[in-house]
């Protein structure tokens, strides 16, 4: 029989569970003590078989984290603050990419019916197939949180940003940079969009200000006010900067424009805007708050289903 745990334990004057998180890099165990065991475990040609030790142990000291590209920022932070998080209580992060196509996205979500890993934090996907994820969901026996977006229904914990306030301040900041008309785009492919939607919508109805959902609406509007100021409201600058462009520049002129946007501005200069707000989210404050919980229910105490935190921005600038 070869060399065992318990051997390289009785020589190293330890208990045998050392060795066993000692050889998973476990950082609990000190580091000169992990050095000397796994010296020993070399020296003696001890392999664990690490499939059937995680079998037997119903473990794999693995957190999952889907995401849809390690490109931006928005989805980078998260990943770096909630690796370190997880390290740290014992687990090491695998990065799920989707890339934001469903098939693949229900198609990696549907390995957590397998136990593949001990937990998964998921930033999902625009679009995709709602009832069968929800059809997997009983056969999910491991925790899950979504940041960022969350899916109604699912029962699961979520963390994303208060985009209520968010939305709202964005539309305060272009109401006092003098805008009279406002353009409302926000795609409504998930919850996000529509929070953010809704709470400028009804600030601006409140307000008993013009504003407009759709473009023929908003270009009927352009012509019958070619002096009002326009104000532009939605997720991505590039994107509507793309659309103004394109389907409005006829009614653009000398017109006072302002944008207000989640996150950067990454245009090498302004464009027709004159102002540009932007509304900063706190990823690395989600991304903790996700970690935390995680780990908490990893650690078996009781996280309510229904959790659902907001996070204040952190900030908001004028480019």
């Amino acid at each position: 029989m070869g060399f065992t745990i318990r051997d390289i334990a009785a020589v190293c004057g330890v208990n045998p569970s050392t060795v066993s998180r000692a050889l998973r890099d476990d950082p609990r165990v000190k580091s000169e003590t992990r050095e000397k065991i796994i010296a020993m475990a070399r020296e003696h040609g001890y392999n664990p078989n690490i499939v059937a030790r995680n079998l037997a142990a119903g473990k794999t000291n693995t957190v999952w984290f889907f995401l849809g590209s390690l490109e931006n920022e928005i989805e980078r932070k998260p990943a770096l603050q909630i690796s370190s998080m997880i390290q740290e209580a014992g687990y090491d992060l695998m990065l799920v990419l989707h890339r934001g196509q469903p098939d693949l996205f229900l198609r990696l979500f549907r390995k957590l019916t397998q136990k593949v890993t001990d937990g998964a934090i998921i930033i999902p996907c625009g679009d995709f197939d709602i009832a069968e994820m929800k059809k997997l969901m009983p056969s999910i026996s491991v925790p899950i949180i979504f940041i960022d977006r969350w899916l109604d229904d699912l029962n699961c914990p979520v963390v994303t940003s208060d985009n209520r306030f968010a939305a709202r301040t964005l539309t305060e900041k272009c109401l006092d940079a003098g805008a009279e008309i406002f353009y409302v785009y926000f795609k409504e492919s998930d919850n996000v969009a529509r929070q953010r939607k809704d709470s400028v919508c009804s600030v601006l109805a409140a307000r008993n200000v013009e504003f407009y959902v759709d473009e023929d609406s908003l270009q009927e509007a352009l012509k019958r006010n070619p002096e009002k100021s326009l104000a532009v409201l939605g997720n991505s600058g590039r994107e509507l900067s793309s659309i103004i462009k394109a389907r409005f520049s006829n009614y653009i002129g000398e017109r006072h424009i302002i944008g207000g946007f989640f996150d950067f501005w990454d245009q090498p200069s302004k464009d027709f805007f004159q102002r540009i707000f932007v509304c900063c989210q706190d990823f690395n404050s989600i991304a903790r708050h996700a970690s935390q919980l995680i780990v908490k229910m990893l650690s078996g105490d009781h996280v309510c289903p229904d959790t659902f935190i907001e996070v204040s921005p952190e900030r908001f600038k004028e480019i």
